[in-house]
């Protein structure tokens, strides 16, 4: 008997055993991630966070007030330079703690709804100009012995906007920054007026 009529005959496979190895990717793939990352950066440039459509490099309510990279300030700008005008000028009154004093008539800043208006002018107009009055702060009635004093001609337009900027952002305060050129509309504004603001005139003018 021939012994190799006898062997059993393995059917051959057509396809190989699979074997690793390394292939370059395909160009056309690595072109469209590039546009699509591209056309990614343009959308957030466009439109930033806000899917609705806030024009923009940033949702207004991230972004506002500033309008440039430039006019951002860098952290800590503000409220140091802001926190040092206040502690010179208006802590004696207000307190470092911007709880004012009470029992003399001098309000608190630290929640105060003056403060926290959306809109600086009144703020603005109030630090430029004074205060005389009676005035009501978040419902407490204080009646001021001594008037506020105008800092109008102490305090520039970039000193002003940095010690609002500083009293509506501590004590809890959360209300948007202050510019200088708000201050500076303000102040050309009020370019004629000597005399001190009264609370109740303040409140039938406009905040932004």
């Amino acid at each position: 008997m021939n012994p190799e009529k006898n062997r059993t005959e393995l059917p051959l496979h057509d396809d190989p055993e699979p074997v690793a190895e390394r292939r370059p990717v395909p160009v056309l793939l690595i072109a469209l991630l590039v546009a699509l990352l591209f056309w990614a950066d343009l959308y957030v440039l466009q439109n930033g966070g806000d899917v609705a459509g806030s024009k923009g490099a940033f949702p207004a309510m991230v972004y506002f007030p500033y309008t440039t990279y430039s006019q951002i300030p860098k952290p800590g700008e503000d409220t140091e330079k802001g926190g040092k005008i206040y502690a010179l000028y208006c802590s004696v009154c207000h307190q470092p703690t911007g709880l004012g004093v009470p029992a003399e008539g001098k309000p608190p800043l630290a929640g105060s709804d003056w403060v926290n208006e959306e809109g600086p002018n009144r703020i603005i107009r109030l630090i430029l100009n004074g205060l005389q009055g009676p005035i009501t702060v978040s419902g407490q009635q204080f009646n001021q012995g001594v008037a506020m004093p105008p800092w109008r001609d102490l305090l520039s337009d970039s000193d002003i906007a940095a010690v609002a900027t500083y009293i509506r952002s501590t004590w809890g305060n959360k209300a948007p920054p202050v510019k200088p050129e708000q201050v500076k509309e303000m102040r050309d504004a009020t370019a004629g007026r000597a005399a001190a603001f009264s609370p109740q005139e303040l409140l039938g003018l406009p905040t932004k």
